[in-house]
């Protein structure tokens, strides 16, 4: 998988299911059958569970018929369950104002930022280094999904704040292990939990769908949007990006409609 270019967290994450459906069937991987795969995913309770997990068991059969460690690859002929929808989900502007107007510590507030208004996924926060702003061009250096670098530009405001975070350092040490970056999932805790103690129920990532869907409402080409959020497809862009009846209502107006020439009687 390390030669295939994924990620550690994609790594990390196959492992855990493949483990997972070993320990739950009582079955030795190399003998599994596809009704035993099909009934563990089965009981999952979400169309999303189900398609991933299936997805993370095909790649792992594959491989190991790849490498010749099975003959057979019970999923070869075995259609995906359905990939759910998956829709915009954005955070108010309001509730971002909110959040940001109130008392936050600066690496709360900073890791509020990066993913509000540079759409940074919280992986992507977690391991930035001082080594990677440059503040003579207000660019970062993003080692986002798949490993691939990315170099954005910051907005003005965030490259004054952002003048003030380590330079030769993480921007977000962690606490329990020196000389290291916090885990992604202390980001996301960290801003769901902000949010949270202002009553609003969300999850970090939904800052990226904020920041995708306002740079469309400002009237950004999607294009555009599509390399501010390192997308590969325009069809992924769409998925965090949310239009509401008012755009969709000025976008009808913009069309020169010829009416119909009046008749006399």
């Amino acid at each position: 998988m390390t030669a295939q270019n994924l990620s550690v967290r994609t790594i990390n994450e196959r492992i855990r299911v493949v483990s997972a459906f070993a320990r739950d069937m009582h079955v030795d991987l190399l003998e599994a059958g596809v009704e035993q795969i099909l009934e563990w995913i089965a009981d999952k309770p979400s169309a999303n569970t189900k398609w991933t997990y299936f997805r993370s068991l095909k790649a792992f059969y594959v491989w190991l018929t790849a490498m010749k460690y099975a003959q057979n690859n019970p999923l070869e002929h075995v259609p995906a369950p359905k990939c759910p929808k998956h829709h915009p989900r954005p955070v108010a502007n309001v509730h971002i104002q909110r959040v940001l107007s109130s008392n936050l510590h600066r690496r709360t507030r900073a890791m509020i930022l990066l993913a509000t208004f540079a759409g940074l996924r919280i992986h992507e926060i977690a391991k930035i280094h001082g080594n990677d702003y440059d503040p003579e061009t207000g660019q970062l250096t993003v080692l986002g999904k798949g490993n691939q670098l990315a170099i954005i530009p910051l907005h003005p405001t965030l490259q004054e704040f952002f003048a003030h975070m380590p330079c030769d350092s993480w921007w977000f040490p962690s606490y329990i292990h020196p000389g290291k970056p916090i885990k992604s999932s202390s980001v996301g805790r960290t801003i769901s939990e902000t949010f949270g103690r202002h009553g609003i129920r969300m999850t970090a990532h939904q800052l990226r769908h904020s920041f995708g869907t306002n740079l469309v409402a400002k009237g950004v080409d999607i294009r555009v949007v599509q390399t501010l959020m390192r997308h590969e497809s325009l069809q992924s862009t769409a998925i965090y990006v949310a239009v509401d009846d008012t755009q969709r209502r000025d976008a009808l107006m913009k069309l020169d409609i010829p009416k119909p020439e009046r008749r006399i009687a």
